[in-house]
C-alpha cells in the first residue's frame, strides 16, 4: 500500500477550485492521478471521488468512501490542504 507522504511528495501542491487551470489538481485529484484512476478533471466531484476511494481501498464501504469524500473536498475547498490530506490518509488506511 503506498502511503500518504509519497502521493504529497509527487503532488506537493493542492490548490481549490478558485485557482484552478489546467496544471492544477486538489488532494482527491492527486490520489486520483497518482492511482492512475480516470477523471474528467482533476476536481472530482463527490461521487468520483468515493468512487475513486472504494477502488483505491477495496475495504472501504460506499457510506465510509462518501463521508471521506466529501470531508477531503470541504477542506480542500475551504484551503485547508493538511486536513484534506489526513481524510485521504484514513479513507486509505480504514479496514471498516
Amino acid at each position: 500500500m503506498h502511503s500518504i507522504a509519497e502521493i504529497r511528495a509527487l503532488y506537493p501542491n493542492p490548490t481549490n477550485l478558485f485557482s484552478m487551470d489546467q496544471e492544477t489538481y486538489c488532494v482527491g485529484g492527486a490520489l486520483c492521478r497518482f492511482f492512475r484512476l480516470p477523471l474528467s478533471d482533476n476536481f472530482p466531484e463527490l461521487d468520483a471521488l468515493a468512487t475513486a476511494l472504494t477502488v483505491i481501498n477495496s475495504s472501504l464501504d460506499r457510506a465510509h468512501a462518501i463521508t471521506y469524500a466529501l470531508d477531503i473536498i470541504c477542506a480542500n475547498d475551504s484551503g485547508d490542504f493538511a486536513a484534506a490530506w489526513t481524510s485521504a490518509e484514513r479513507a486509505l488506511e480504514d479496514h471498516a
